[in-house]
């Protein structure tokens, strides 16, 4: 971040309701916003990031309170460090979680297949975690600004964990007698 603009939004909530605070709170986390003090997030700079806050303040403003978005640059080394350390560590949670994830997704074809438990309803089942999990791994994209050496290895793991799931859905289409159709596997 060292030549590069950063948003800042600063916000100024009414005591009540709380769900106010809450809901800024969630946006600006799933949005990968970083609080660098109270009722203050920052984002990188670009056009998608702005037109948010821009949202946020009319968010805030529409419920009593007060928002400012700034656009900072020349930040000094020590705090430019600080914040893309606070928005690297978010994002590596983020990923660990995702790992913990898709290895659960890997542990439950591995035991559904020792088990020569080959049904559709478990495949039914696996084919929503998968899905869940390229939704999810999509998400921590979007907010992976600064392109976590993790993107790699959680790319890695999807493709392995389609592989499985496609390897277990043969299985399933072969004990049921079936041909897997053409669109099968698509998850």
């Amino acid at each position: 971040m060292d030549d590069t603009k950063c948003l800042l939004l600063l916000t100024q909530l009414p005591q009540t309701p709380s769900s106010t605070r809450v809901t800024v709170w969630r946006q600006m986390k799933a949005s990968g916003g970083v609080s660098v003090q109270n009722n203050a997030w920052v984002l990188p700079n670009s056009a998608r990031n702005e037109e948010f806050l821009n949202k946020m303040r009319s968010f805030v403003q529409a419920r009593g309170g007060r928002a400012f978005i700034f656009t900072v640059k020349g930040l000094d080394t020590d705090s430019a460090n600080s914040i893309m350390e606070t928005f690297n560590s978010s994002i590596d949670r983020d990923y660990t979680e995702f790992f913990d994830g898709c290895k659960a997704l890997l542990s439950e074809i591995k035991k559904e297949t020792k088990l020569k438990k080959f049904n559709f309803s478990g495949l039914d089942e696996i084919e929503e975690d998968m899905q869940k999990l390229t939704s999810w791994l999509r998400k921590i994209k979007a907010r992976d600004f600064f392109k976590s050496p993790k993107c790699d290895s959680a790319d890695a793991l999807i493709g392995q964990c389609r592989k499985e799931l496609q390897a277990f859905e043969k299985a399933v289409y072969a004990n049921e007698g079936l041909e897997i159709p053409d669109d099968a596997g698509s998850s």
